[in-house]
């Protein structure tokens, strides 16, 4: 008998059996880290730089609602490390290259929309000087500091996800990992399973029961390079591919896109020193292991990550059933891509996991997921909420969500 073809898409829910954080919680773990952990301060508040960009995305949000009401509060609901991540990056663009006489990336008005010119703090060791060749120029040493605070947030996301890597095997998480591990075997029976992360972890191939029935895109035999081939022409094999990379991928060697290699590395999860004045397709970018920050899309054309997501859309449109874990819909490219599916192929079923405990949290998750599928609002409208039901169904059964949160 032919196999049915799933897709499955892990969002920051799907490691909260073992301890990892959701979406919002990550954020605030990042941007507010606790008293001491950071000397990157605001100048006037002295508050972590990073939570202090994000309020001011807020407040930028607040003061434009009424002339984009609807997109404002879209906007300021979601405001998470990633959107923080991209400020940073534009405006360390900005002062790295406000002094030259060739900045066409630099966006003069851009930090006075935010009013940051004075919070940054100025003060650079002068070791770091030497390092940076910055002499003593105010707008570089500004840059400075918004790539030191680039790196911290990373480290601080790798952390994070070093912390929950951990439990994978434990003695506490036993019953956690078994049930994951049925979970994808009795899936896998009868199925493909096409298994697409928005993380930067390493779950499905830290499971002892389930490691061995997954390719990742990279081959031990050949120090864990990346095979495009099998990547691209293999469609009919169990896979893991992380969307938006990894703090388990890494450089064989650093330099441009162009010249270098990522390689996988299976053991413990760190972050490659973010590398600056990158440019692709002509545009300056600051450059790490995991796709994130401003010019996102472009960023995801590096190998193997273009080959992920090309090959994510062709599973999309042929899958015969979709299936969300733990992802809140709030990435414009992966929602796309989905919608088109769902669109092109209405034979496809698409199954949500997630944890909505009550009738405010439904409708606020229902008012997302029609914006990320406007062409099936009516359809979706007919989902009620009961707080007694495990699974609730739209009308046509297109829509499946199941809301007791992952491996309940």
């Amino acid at each position: 008998m032919k196999k049915k073809r799933i897709v499955i898409l892990l969002g920051a829910g799907a490691t909260v059996p073992w301890g990892g954080k959701t979406s919002d919680k990550l954020t605030k773990t990042v941007l507010d880290p606790e008293e001491n952990e950071t000397n990157i301060l605001s100048n006037t508040e002295k508050i972590p730089l990073g939570k202090f960009l994000q309020r001011k995305i807020e407040e930028f949000y607040k003061l434009n609602e009424e002339s984009h009401s609807n997109e404002a509060d879209d906007a300021k609901e979601v405001i998470n490390f990633e959107h923080v991540l991209e400020i940073i990056e534009y405006l360390f663009s900005y002062y790295r290259n406000k002094n030259f006489s060739n900045h066409i990336w630099a966006r003069p008005s851009f930090p006075s929309v935010f009013k940051v010119e004075n919070e940054i703090d100025n003060e650079i060791p002068e070791e770091e000087i030497e390092i940076w060749d910055i002499e003593n120029d105010k707008n570089q040493k500004k840059s400075v500091t918004l790539y030191k605070l680039y790196q911290e947030i990373l480290w601080r996301l790798c952390e994070q996800i070093r912390d929950y890597s951990e439990s994978f095997g434990k003695t506490d998480y036993e019953k956690k990992d078994h049930k994951f591990c049925e979970f994808i075997n009795t899936l896998s029976e009868r199925n493909i399973l096409r298994v697409y992360s928005l993380n930067y972890d390493n779950l499905i191939l830290q499971q002892k029961g389930i490691q061995d029935s997954f390719f990742n895109g990279f081959e031990s035999e050949n120090k864990y390079r990346y095979n495009y081939s099998r990547i691209i022409q293999n469609a009919d094999e169990n896979c893991f591919y992380n969307l938006h990379g990894s703090f388990y991928f890494k450089d064989d060697h650093i330099n441009h896109y162009a010249a270098s290699e990522i390689v996988f590395e299976p053991n413990t999860p760190t972050v490659i020193r973010p590398e600056h004045n990158v440019e692709l397709l002509g545009t300056p970018i600051i450059r790490s292991q995991i796709i994130t920050g401003s010019q996102k899309l472009l960023k995801t054309l590096v190998q193997p990550i273009s080959a992920f997501n090309y090959i994510f859309r062709n599973d999309c449109y042929n899958a015969n059933e979709i299936m969300v874990i733990g992802y809140s819909f709030t990435d414009v490219h992966i929602n796309n891509i989905l919608a088109s599916a769902l669109d092109s192929n209405t034979n496809n079923k698409f199954n949500i996991i997630t944890l909505i405990d009550n009738p405010n949290s439904f409708r606020d998750f229902q008012n997302q997921l029609i914006r990320s599928f406007k062409n099936h609002e009516k359809e979706i409208n007919t989902i009620i909420f009961m707080e007694e039901q495990d699974w609730l169904y739209s009308e046509n059964n297109t829509f499946s969500i199941y809301t007791k949160g992952f491996l309940s």
